[in-house]
């Protein structure tokens, strides 16, 4: 299997696109398919077998990469958590001198300052802070956002929007802008535009918030069906969106389904009975709990200008902080996964990955990078099983299809099965390379003409494709090995 073609394989079912500090959402997913792709090429290189050795069997071990590296971070002990809020604020305004002192002249460090002043309600300082990171950097996409969550906070929902749009045509995968943008086109009645600024995005990355605001939008035009259709994905994505319930449910009454908006009113008031009631004294209008998610997001962006400095040890900590502030956080959780990937530290990726899955049981991402992990240590029951739940959960979704193809052609006699898979790919999402899969998949199952006319399709879908002649080379060589009778 050619590990170009492959890797494209994964890459034409999600978008591309990187942010250094925002490695999150559908702009992270095509790289981390990527893996999942390399990793199954790794995995049939190797020869895996879809078996455990006596041993393992035995003691219910399983086996490890070959060199893995089994490091841990030396991360000294954590201060206890703050209780307050005062002691929540001081805590992160000590974190940011710190980083201001060791970095004076980065930008990124500048403008995580003018956060904080924001969030601490010093909005004018930090205005001042984000206009002055634009005049260094004019295409600095975080401070247009500043300065447009600060116009939305004042009411200013056509500056708010226009900022907004700023940053989104200079990062077209930067969520919060499009978040920003599609809540003051709503709030200016505008609520066809706030659909075109969210809908193609959040196929791509669902966000509970994007997708309230979405049948928000739906409900404004009166598209009865998708508005209900957003608040029901808004829901699924954050059970415990009390606002998402109560929507849905005048979205019900508005289709005649009585019963069920009745049924959704009443699991709106239950989770308004358990929200926390404000902190007394508070300066922020926040109850304690919101202001240590704000906290964790901003300790978790720290963390990531630290390792983009090279201070591994530095992030690692701001991390695992983040973590402690706010258990759900899953930006720091990703960047710990990630960092354990890269590092080869295989068991605490995968101890990390099956967190994510816990806390974000809708995630794409996460499954598909978890079979991969698991593949690459040969614990593949764990890793088809996972595989075959991600294509049961999201049939209409190709990537489940290409993954669990690639994981059978990486496990010996399992082509059929492969070629199966890749055929569902192709049915869902024609594309040049899901048919280049097809194409390898049917040759390993002995379908030669299957093979072909899947080849012969995708240079057809992408013509001129450099890979197409490695691909074509890889299946002739193949065959004649088959012939001749070599291994």
């Amino acid at each position: 299997m050619g590990e170009l073609s492959a890797v494209k394989t994964v890459q034409a079912n999600a978008s591309r696109g990187a942010d250094a500090r925002r490695p999150s959402g559908w702009m992270m997913l095509a790289g981390l398919l990527a893996l999942v792709a390399v990793v199954f090429i790794l995995a049939q290189v190797s020869g895996l077998r879809m078996v455990q050795s006596p041993r393992e069997e035995a003691t219910g071990q399983h086996g490890s990469t070959p060199g893995q590296k089994q490091a841990t971070s030396s991360i000294s002990p954590s201060p206890p958590l703050p209780t307050n809020t005062a002691e929540l604020i001081e805590e992160v305004h000590r974190e940011i001198l710190a980083i201001r002192e060791r970095y004076p002249d980065d930008i990124d460090c500048r403008e995580m300052e003018a956060r904080f002043l924001d969030w601490v309600g010093k909005s004018e300082e930090a205005v001042a802070i984000w206009k002055e990171c634009l005049e260094k950097s004019p295409q600095y996409a975080h401070a247009y956002v500043g300065l447009a969550s600060v116009a939305f906070k004042r009411g200013d929902y056509e500056q708010a929007a226009t900022w907004a749009r700023q940053a989104i045509g200079l990062d077209p995968g930067y969520y919060r802008a499009r978040d920003i943008c599609a809540e003051a086109l709503l709030n200016l009645g505008r609520p066809q535009e706030a659909v075109e600024v969210l809908a193609e995005y959040l196929a791509k990355d669902p966000r509970a918030h994007g997708l309230f605001l979405l049948g928000r939008a739906y409900t404004l035009l009166q598209d009865w069906d998708r508005a209900a259709k957003a608040y029901e994905a808004a829901v699924r994505k954050y059970p415990d969106y009390a606002e998402a319930f109560y929507a849905l449910s005048r979205v019900y009454l508005r289709q005649g389904k009585r019963a069920e908006a009745e049924k959704i009113l009443a699991r709106y008031w239950e989770l308004m009975k358990k929200r926390d009631l404000h902190v007394e004294g508070m300066p922020l209008g926040t109850d304690f709990k919101e202001a240590s998610v704000n906290a964790a997001i901003i300790s978790s962006d720290l963390g990531r200008i630290y390792l983009a400095k090279g201070n591994r040890e530095e992030a690692l900590r701001l991390w695992y902080r983040a973590i402690a502030l706010d258990p759900s956080h899953l930006p720091a959780r990703e960047m710990l996964a990630q960092l354990a990937l890269q590092e080869r530290r295989d068991g605490e990726a995968i101890v990390q990955y099956q967190k994510l899955m816990e806390l974000d049981p809708m995630s794409l991402q996460y499954p598909l990078v978890l079979a991969a992990i698991l593949t690459r240590n040969q614990r593949l029951s764990e890793a088809e099983q996972i595989l075959r739940a991600f294509c049961e959960r999201w049939p209409e979704r190709p990537e489940g299809y290409v993954a669990i193809a690639q994981f059978y052609l990486a496990v010996a006699g399992r082509a059929e099965d492969a070629r199966k898979a890749a055929e569902k790919a192709v049915e869902i999402a024609g594309t040049a390379a899901n048919y280049a899969l097809l194409a390898q998949a049917a040759h390993a199952a002995g379908n030669q003409q299957k093979a072909e006319q899947a080849f012969k399709k995708a240079v057809e879908l992408a013509p001129g494709r450099p890979e197409w002649e490695r691909l074509r080379e890889m299946i002739l060589q193949e065959t004649s090995a088959r012939q001749s009778g070599q291994p």
